[in-house]
This record gives structure tokens, sequence and C-alpha cells, in this order.
């Protein structure tokens, strides 16, 4: 009975169970798995689109270039994680001419995008981002805290990442600094004699994170917005006046076409509904008036409808993001000597976060940092370490989930107020601002042609 029992067979199944089911290191099941493999359905079509601009560039700093991606009788779907904004500039004396050789004049961090203070987006002419501007300092301070230092070694290469030598007051742009600083040097060189700079760089679009595709048959319409050039263009003299010219700027995007099996199960796109969720991002700047000594921010945050999941702040001075003089994209402490946030009264963390003078003391604050922006216990590191916390990427992060997930939980908003609970070293002599950069969980809803825009459903 035994041998009967033996000799049955039985199904390979049952002794090696299916690769969902298999744990990572049972490499026998893997390497004996004779079962017909299964394929996902890909795209029917697919293309690398080039998108071009209502209006070809021409001489003007305050030219809107405005694209339209899809429309009502567009069939293709498009992913908005690969849009690229590619193109060739000048920086040019006001005038027309060229740089002189050797002139002292550089420009700033992730050039190419910091020429644009805004981009509008629109869905069948229905306006969706945040009227805050500064959309350049958002995108910077996205890409410096939360890419990798293998990123930034590479793939931001390609949008002209090119770090500053960390010192205190390295936001004042001298003479001497320009001919110390390595990166201002290595920056120079790229816009040196008004040679052409080819560029192409990713958006930092609230709609982009989104994990869906942008559906067929609306239209999605972006307008980019210029800044001052004396935002982008760093030179010790204030009194000179530069201009930065586009000859060519176009998009591009992968767009395709879904199998049949899945078309007929998508919505109509003229009466169906879409569900878009992603990450909204807003920018607010507030005010500390000089002499306080200890300052209480009110909502800081907008959280009447929602509360954001994550909040980070940086202090600036008045007139780093307007003098051509001035690093916009250096941040120091501007002598806070102790900092919390409080959610409905309640201090986050209980005890406020005190900052010593020597970047060794700071572990507490240097750790709060790190768990507040994921990079606390894993084998990534974003680059920056205590001392360059301390006098050149200074911020203060708050992750406002209850599992430090950073919103990729999806968490129901809730809401209440959040104000912000400052003490300096001593009263201020000099005026700050507070740019104050909040992430909520969004959703876009667009139903019959109809666009509605809310915090998560």
């Amino acid at each position: 009975m035994a041998d009967a029992d033996s000799a049955q067979q039985i199904p390979f199944g049952d002794i090696f169970p299916s690769s969902k089911g298999m744990s990572s290191n049972d490499f026998e099941s893997s390497l004996l798995d004779y079962s017909q493999p299964t394929y996902s359905t890909n795209f029917r079509t697919s293309v690398d689109t080039v998108i071009q601009p209502r209006i070809q560039p021409y001489d003007s700093g305050s030219q809107l270039l405005r694209f339209d991606i899809g429309g009502e009788d567009d069939g293709l779907f498009t992913d908005l994680s690969t849009l690229k904004v590619v193109g060739r500039l000048k920086v040019l004396h006001e005038d027309g001419s060229p740089l002189e050789a050797g002139e002292k004049v550089s420009c700033v961090n992730l050039f190419p995008e910091s020429i644009f203070e805004q981009i509008n987006l629109f869905v069948n002419s229905v306006p969706l981002n945040d009227h805050g501007r500064h959309i350049q300092i958002k995108s910077y301070i996205q890409k410096l805290y939360s890419s990798s230092t293998e990123v930034k070694k590479t793939t931001l290469q390609n949008e002209f990442f090119i770090g500053d030598s960390i010192s205190p007051g390295s936001e004042d742009i001298t003479a001497e600094r320009l001919e110390s600083d390595e990166g201002l040097k290595t920056r120079s060189l790229l816009i040196a004699g008004s040679k052409d700079l080819h560029f192409c760089f990713k958006p930092t679009l609230d709609l982009a994170n989104s994990e869906r595709a942008f559906p067929a048959g609306y239209t999605l319409t972006l307008e980019f917005e210029r800044a001052d050039p004396k935002f982008s263009l760093l030179a010790p003299d204030n009194r000179k006046s530069y201009k930065i010219r586009i000859y060519d700027m176009v998009l591009e995007a992968r767009r395709f076409s879904p199998s049949p099996s899945a078309l007929k199960a998508l919505p109509n796109p003229k009466t169906g509904t879409f569900y878009l969720p992603f990450s909204r991002t807003t920018t607010r700047f507030r005010a500390v008036p000089v002499g306080v000594g200890q300052y209480l921010v009110p909502r800081i945050a907008d959280g009447s409808t929602a509360l954001p999941y994550h909040v980070l702040i940086v202090p600036l001075s008045n007139t780093q993001c307007t003098s051509i003089s001035k690093n916009p994209y250096v941040f120091s402490t501007k002598k806070i000597k102790k900092y919390s946030l409080l959610l409905n009264s309640a201090c986050i963390p209980s005890k406020p976060l005190e900052i010593k003078k020597n970047a060794e003391d700071n572990v507490r604050v240097f750790r709060h940092f790190l768990e507040n922006t994921g990079f606390s216990d894993n084998n990534v590191s974003n680059g920056i370490e205590p001392y360059g916390f301390l006098h050149h990427d200074f911020c203060m992060s708050f992750d406002l989930t209850s599992d430090n997930c950073l919103g990729a939980c999806n968490h129901r908003p809730e809401v209440g107020v959040l104000d912000f609970s400052v003490e300096f070293e001593e009263p201020l002599e000099e005026a700050i601002t507070f740019l104050v950069i909040a992430s909520y969980e969004s959703c876009l809803k667009l139903q019959a042609q109809e666009v509605s825009l809310n915090y998560a459903l």
C-alpha cells in the first residue's frame, strides 16, 4: 500500500509552489519550475512625442511659453512621469551683447529649471496649480533633500546639479568667492562667453507624481512663466543687468494607446469618470518682523480642509530671492535657537528642537531632519552632512504621518490647526522670511469633460 502511494503522481505545484507564494531564497523552486510563463499585455503603440509651444520663443524675458498635451479628439494617453523640457539658451547683457571673457558672473544650481518662476497647469482650461510662486525653489528643495548621493552624481548632472562650497555666509556673492568656490567657478563656465547652453530637465509638476496616466480626450495645458534673471544669475555687482535668451524649447513625453481589451474596461472619455490621485505641494511665505526674540507663526499651513502630511520650513533673508549678489539656494539657521510645530496646540516633537553652534552637538536636530525626510535607517543617503546641514542646507522638516511614511500610504486627510513656534538667540536685527512647503494628498476628478480638484476623496 505504501508502494502504491509513493508511485502516485503528485502535481508539480504541490511540491514547488508558484513564484508568488515562494520565498525569495527558494532557489530550488525557481530552477525547477517548468510551468508555462505568463506575460502582461503591452501597449498597442507608444511614441516619444515632441510637443511644440503655441508660439516659438522670441527675445523677451516676460514671454509666456504655453504647451498643449492631448485634446478632445486625441486618442493617446500620456505618461506624465516621462515629461521633459528640452531647449537651448544663452546668457547675455541686457542690451544683447555677449558676456566678456572672464566676466564675474555665475548661475545658481539646477540653472535651466531656475529660470522659470511658475508653471501653470490647466485641464480643459480649468486651473489646477496653487497660486504660490517660486516653483524653482520648491523643485530645488525636493531634489536636494530627496535625491540620493548617487543620483546627484549621475542623473542630476544632466540638469547641471553642481554643489557650492560649504562655508558660513556663503549666500553672499563676492568677487573672491567667485574665484575660490569650485561650484560657482564650474557653473560660470556653463555660461561663459554667452555660449549655447543645451538643457534637459524634468519639471517638478504636482500632477506628474500621479501613478496613473493622463487620459485621452482631455487637454493638459502647461504655461511656463519666466523669473527675474537676478534670481538665477549670481554676480558681485548688483548694478549690472543681464538677460537669459531662450532660443528653442519643447516638451517630450511618452504617449501610448492601450490594447483593445484595456480600452473596453476604461471609462468613456465623454461620459465616464477618471480619478488621478497625486501629491499637491504648496509654497507660502511667512514674514518675521525685526526685533522679536520669540515668535509664533499662526496657521503655518492651511489645515481647514485637510492637513498636510509633510511640512518643510526654510528661513530666508528678505533680499535672498531678489538680489543678484545673493544665492537663493543657501539655507542657514538665521540664529534660530529653538523651534517646534504645533498641531492643535500639541507640540511636535514634545520637547522643542534646540540648535547648537557646533555641528557635532546637533545630533538630535540632525537625526530629526533625517527621520523626517526619509533617510534615517537605510542604505541610501542624500549626501548632506551635519556641518553642511547647519551652514548651507538647513531646513525644519516635519512628517505628520504617524508611521513616518511621508505620504506613501495614502492616509485619509484630517483637519486641524498648524502653528510654528520659534525662538532666536537674540532679537532679530534683520527681518527674515520663512518659506513653508506643505504637501497634501489630493485627487483630480475628470467626469464627463468636467474637471474638479479635491483633497483625497
